[in-house]
């Protein structure tokens, strides 16, 4: 992975330290559905329209609405923005919206599943291609003389027999059909049915960020125009592709920051166990079950041993199970050194023998 990269990226977006906090800070706005108004007041807007825009679909052209699905690590999941262009969908941006809302509540509630989903989480890295599906019957008959290639697969959106198409995409994508769970094929038709329900788009290019992670990015445009050739959509997808490294290292980059904390919050949290299991199992615990019966005043003593133990416990907790970034904010004397005075079996008891 190129630091430098990163750095260039961080550099435009014009804060390194926001950057570093998370790959999130590449998206904009709190809204999945978004305006090309709204999108061009991201943050990272000029990043976005130097990778998003092509020499066949430059920004002066435009797509009819665009898909982008950044993988997340912190969760495991995508975070997605859908970019319209309203000029485009006119007066039928209304319905675009709805249909839209529609589709992110259903992926939400897990009753629909779309094929993005299914490429960028469960075919191999190795085996992943970008899919181009047609809606239009017209360029549809054209378009089935187009062999696919070695990173685009050509399919013709036919929702009255979606196995039949799935099967194509297996084979093209050299994978098992049973790759698709019984289940699964009805929420992919599910989603192509709504898909195929807005109007306008002609043909909707998807395309895998090539990674060696299982799981991975993608973005996915939406085209109105049937004059786009095969020789045009192939070096739409080349372009994309050749330039789609710089989302691939910024994952990269995320994953590892990712997996940075996590072993550092493993690493802390199991020094702070072997260090609660010795000092206060091992030295104040076996002295307080030797001395309780003689000495009464240890027996007032311990509600406040016992209230240390269980705030002790409960912030080894948080540290073992909550996201690695804490802060407690403290006042030395009264909150530290004035309950530190008060327990008396850990002060007797830390430096005994065992």
């Amino acid at each position: 992975m190129s630091y430098k990269v990163i750095k260039s990226i961080a550099a435009e977006i014009g804060s390194f330290s926001k950057f570093e906090e998370s790959s999130i800070y590449l998206l904009g706005g709190a809204d999945v559905i978004q305006s090309e108004n709204e999108f061009s007041k991201w943050d990272t807007h000029n990043i976005w329209k130097k990778f998003l825009y092509t020499e066949q679909y430059p920004e002066t052209r435009g797509y009819l609405w665009f898909d982008i699905l950044l993988w997340y690590p912190q969760n495991n999941n995508f975070l997605m923005r859908t970019i319209y262009n309203a000029f485009k969908l006119s007066n039928q941006k209304e319905i675009f919206i709805k249909i839209q809302e529609i589709i992110q509540k259903k992926i939400a509630t897990n009753s629909i599943e779309t094929i993005a989903n299914f490429i960028l989480t469960k075919v191999p890295p190795d085996k992943r291609k970008a899919v181009i599906l047609f809606k239009s019957k017209e360029y549809g008959r054209e378009m089935l003389e187009w062999s696919c290639t070695d990173d685009i697969i050509f399919l013709k959106l036919d929702i009255g027999n979606v196995k039949s198409l799935l099967n194509q995409l297996c084979l093209q994508l050299n994978i098992p059909y049973d790759s698709f769970e019984d289940y699964s094929i009805g929420k992919i038709e599910r989603y192509l049915r709504i898909l195929h329900s807005i109007s306008n788009w002609v043909s909707y290019i998807f395309l895998p960020i090539p990674t060696v992670f299982p799981v991975t990015s993608g973005l996915a445009f939406a085209i109105d125009d049937k004059t786009v050739t095969q020789e045009d959509y192939q070096k739409i997808v080349t372009e994309l592709n050749s330039k789609s490294f710089v989302i691939d290292q910024l994952v990269e980059y995320s994953v590892r920051k990712t997996i940075f904390s996590y072993s550092t919050k493993t690493a802390i949290s199991t020094i702070m166990s072997r260090n609660l299991s010795h000092n206060i199992g091992s030295h104040i615990l076996i002295n307080i079950e030797k001395n309780t019966k003689s000495d009464n005043k240890l027996l007032n003593d311990l509600k406040y041993f016992t209230s240390y133990l269980r705030t002790r416990m409960d912030f080894l907790a948080l540290i073992a199970t909550s996201w690695p970034s804490w802060s407690l904010p403290t006042r030395f004397l009264q909150d530290l050194m004035f309950n530190f005075f008060q327990q008396m079996p850990l002060l007797q008891y830390i430096g005994a023998s065992e």
